[in-house]
């Protein structure tokens, strides 16, 4: 039929079709009756001419049989259909058609990103939905659109809450540019609305109808029922569009542990314990028991476990291990978490981070104004810890104190490089007026420039009342004018315990009085009652408290508190009687509670001395979609890059992928720069700056990219909607393991009519002349051949 077709087309001057192209006729004529008659009536005239001489060959040939009779008949109908041709000026025009419209939906929101490694989804272990689609559709030289491409003229979106169309569709059989741009597609929408999509695209191929529409997703619809995909499946329907959804994922319950976050220092100190915090989420394993394990990575060697029982699904859980390096240097931790039961996935569940293990004392100076309770008992530890170095004055102390003392100086330290030789100042109630505005200037640039760390102990003199107006106030977490101080000859009265806020509990080894949080929460619960302080009901914007206790006027007010100020952080004590923890455990939580405040207060100091600068992230967890900004601040000015130079820092994934970014110096800070990451997928990330370089660990920062919480809210495929749509749209549904039979049983489509080449007339053509008198002289030969008139 097709052969004859061309021929006819040939023979006509009709010009070839091109590749994938195809011809629909038409025939266009003139009405043959008056003017202004309808076209039916001219064609019940032509029936009734006709039937009319259908009749009169019946009665004028009653002698011939029926057969003779309907073939003079015949004969004498077809002349009379060549005159109405002739007459009618028929035409016969040849319209390009090109091939069928084939849509294919890609999903590309976040919870394409969820990982399938069970024999269902026919894969390796932490392979991503999204992974198997990309495989699917342009492994084996992307076989499968070329086998599209050859029958339809392929339109491809992507859609997460919206489709949008790429920027190329797979036609022919040139399919590299749209492989190219599918590799660079991430799954990271925040929403999934198969509903909204396919509506779409069903409005955008409004002129030119497609003949199916595949749509390769997990089915899960993050904004309820009316986004499903089988909400659009009558649409569709009635649009003659059939939907053929490709699942992706499996619909069983999803088992999976994921070790999503580890928290450590990236700088610990020889002999101090260390301690590494595993967050996990889990998936279908609610209840279990998980092992956490923390090993050398180089070694193998067992630092610590514990375990810990697996949350709701989703819902994270966190668990804090610890342990003490004895060897200097740099040193990769490995944590590992997992189960007895099956795991689907087991690729997210393990991550190293690199600790520098540092041997260094932290330089104290511990200052006070007399020799109170809390500066005594301070002083004895501090003398007997190894791991700091201590100098301690007294504005009121014998003369001969300073020579007979092993660690005493005898003045506080006036110049502006005494002060910046140390770590951290332990700040007493000290007399301001023996002080002096440049001493307070060089504490300011102590904290600020050089990031040491300043630990205030409030008394019932001086400190911090009599500093109001001081170039010391603003380096205080307190309104201080806000505070104040029980009248000197009041009576002791009720106890009081601090309770320790959230940000107090989020702030973890300062406050880690046992092994794990529980048995440190006791402890404080636990502790025995202090009595004076100092009620400082406001803190200075950007201050938090960190332990609270209720005042008079059962008011919740800060009994410690910390404000970070430039490089450096100021840590507030509104009461001298910490050394009231000494009873009957002496320096058990007494001490721990110093060392951990000391160490916690020098690092900055510590670190900031060998690497000169810092690099953080705005925030430690973001997610899918936000901007991840990440700043660095130079506290050694001589390391600034001279411009036009600017930093380069390296951003590394959990699997080792890398990728950089620059960072450009700020305009109003010259001694800080700041670069910007996009559309990041799911993961851990540690982030150093590689230019300029520096000794030893270069500084670094951590963080975390979440998908949105409603696209993990449910991780199994709902294949059932998605047979649910094929059904009521006259589709079918497949896995996406069988896509190969998919191509063979798609519908063939509607072609779509491309241009009209130039019409072809046929009533003026000799061949029709021709047949009309051979039709004439073949019904007058029968006629004297059967004896006719």
């Amino acid at each position: 039929m097709q052969a004859a077709k061309r021929f006819f087309e040939s023979y006509l001057g009709v010009p070839p079709s091109g590749p994938g192209q195809g011809t629909d006729w038409r025939i266009e004529s003139h009405s043959i009756g008056p003017e202004g008659w309808p076209g039916w009536l001219t064609v019940a005239a032509l029936a009734v001419i006709a039937v009319g001489i259908v009749l009169l060959y019946f009665r004028e040939a009653r002698r011939l049989s029926i057969s003779r009779r309907l073939s003079l008949a015949a004969l004498r109908l077809i002349a009379l259909g060549l005159v109405a041709a002739m007459l009618s000026q028929a035409t016969l025009a040849v319209d390009r058609t090109g091939l069928p419209v084939l849509a294919l939906l890609i999903d590309d929101s976040a919870s394409m990103s969820l990982t399938e490694g069970n024999a269902e989804s026919g894969g390796e272990s932490g392979t991503s939905r999204f992974d198997f689609v990309r495989k699917a559709l342009i492994g084996d030289e992307a076989g499968f659109l070329q086998t599209l491409s050859r029958r339809f003229r392929v339109r491809i979106y992507r859609f997460a809450g919206d489709a949008s169309p790429l920027p190329i569709s797979a036609q022919g059989h040139d399919v590299s540019d749209f492989v190219a741009d599918l590799e660079k597609l991430t799954p990271d929408g925040q929403e999934t609305r198969p509903a909204a999509a396919v509506q779409r695209v069903l409005d955008d191929l409004r002129g030119v109808s497609p003949g199916a529409i595949l749509v390769f997703t997990d089915g899960v619809s993050t904004t309820g029922e009316a986004d499903a995909l089988s909400a659009v499946a009558s649409l569709a329907a009635r649009r003659r569009v059939p939907l053929y959804p490709i699942g992706v994922g499996s619909d069983g319950p999803a088992r999976d542990l994921e070790l999503y976050e580890l928290l450590a220092d990236d700088v610990a100190f020889l002999g101090d314990p260390v301690r590494v915090t595993a967050r996990i989420r889990s998936f279908g394993f609610r209840g279990k028991p998980i092992s956490i394990r923390l090993t050398d990575r180089e070694t193998g060697a067992l630092l610590a476990e514990s375990t810990v029982n697996a949350e709701a699904d989703g819902r994270p859980v966190q668990k804090e291990l610890s342990f003490t390096p004895e060897v200097e240097g740099d040193r990769d931790v490995a944590l590992t978490i997992g189960t007895d039961a099956q795991e689907a996935n087991t690729s997210n569940n393990s991550t190293s981070r690199r600790i520098s293990v540092r041997k260094q004392k932290v330089r104290v100076l511990l200052a006070d104004h007399t020799p109170r309770y809390e500066f005594r008992f301070l002083k004895s530890l501090l003398e007997r810890e190894p791991t700091i170095e201590l100098d301690t004055v007294l504005q009121e102390s014998d003369l001969g104190y300073a020579s007979e003392d092993r660690t005493a100086i005898d003045r506080f330290p006036l110049r502006k490089e005494e002060i910046l030789a140390y770590d951290v100042i332990i700040f007493g109630d000290l007399d301001p007026g023996l002080l002096g505005s440049e001493v307070l200037s060089a504490l300011v640039e102590f904290v600020r420039v050089k990031g040491g760390g300043l630990l205030g102990i409030a008394g019932p003199e001086f400190f911090p009342l009599r500093y109001a107006g001081t170039p010391l106030e603003p380096l205080l977490p307190i309104q201080i004018t806000d505070a104040s101080a029980p009248p000197p000859d009041a009576l002791l009265g009720e106890a009081f315990r601090p309770r320790l806020t959230l940000q107090g509990r989020q702030l973890g080894p300062m406050f880690r009085l046992e092994t794990d949080e529980a048995r440190s929460q006791s402890v404080w619960d636990s502790l025995p009652g202090l009595f004076w302080r100092i009620e400082a009901p406001t803190l200075r914007p950007g201050a938090v408290a960190l332990a609270e206790a209720s005042d008079f006027a059962g008011r919740q007010t800060p009994v410690i508190a910390l404000q970070r100020f430039g490089a450096g952080k100021v840590l507030l004590q509104l009461t001298d009687e910490t050394w009231r923890w000494r009873l009957r455990t002496g320096d058990l939580y007494f001490g721990r509670y110093w060392i951990q405040a000391i160490r916690f207060l020098s690092r900055a100091s510590l670190i900031g001395q060998q690497n000169g600068a810092e690099l953080t992230a705005d925030r430690r967890t973001y997610l899918q979609g936000d901007t991840v900004t990440l700043r660095a601040r130079f506290i050694d000015e001589r390391l600034i890059p001279s411009p036009p130079n600017g930093m380069t820092v390296v951003v590394e994934d959990r699997a080792g992928g890398r990728r950089q970014v620059d960072l450009e110096r700020n305009g109003t800070l010259s001694d800080s720069f700041e670069g910007r990451l996009t559309r990041l997928p799911e993961g851990s990330y540690h982030a150093w700056i590689r230019e300029p370089a520096f000794t030893g660990s270069p500084p670094a920062a951590d963080f975390r990219v979440d998908p949105p919480d409603r696209e993990l809210g449910r991780r199994d495929a709902d294949i059932v909607d998605l047979r649910k749509a094929a059904e009521l749209s006259g589709g079918k549904y497949y896995d996406l393991k069988d896509i190969s039979r998919l191509v063979r049983q798609l519908p063939s489509g509607r072609s779509v009519r491309l241009d009209a080449a130039e019409p072809r007339p046929l009533w003026n053509r000799p061949e029709l002349l021709l047949i009309f008198a051979v039709v004439l002289t073949a019904e007058w030969l029968l006629r004297k051949w059967w004896r006719m008139a």
